[in-house]
């Protein structure tokens, strides 16, 4: 089970992206995406691949 963090992000992140792949860590973001979103589509790109890495499935 991802933190509460990870879920913030993601909703965030996920009112921004491109619906440009299956995935959302593989998507694209907006163009006119601000900078933070940019940052924490970043941090969430990495939050996913520790979780990844570990085995944990979200």
């Amino acid at each position: 089970m991802p933190d509460p963090e990870f879920e913030k992000l993601l909703e965030l992140c996920s009112k921004w992206t491109n619906d440009d792949a299956e995935y959302i860590f593989d998507c694209s973001l907006k163009d006119d995406a601000p900078d933070d979103v940019k940052k924490a589509f970043e941090k969430l790109k990495k939050m996913q691949k520790e979780y990844d890495d570990a085995g944990i499935l979200v």
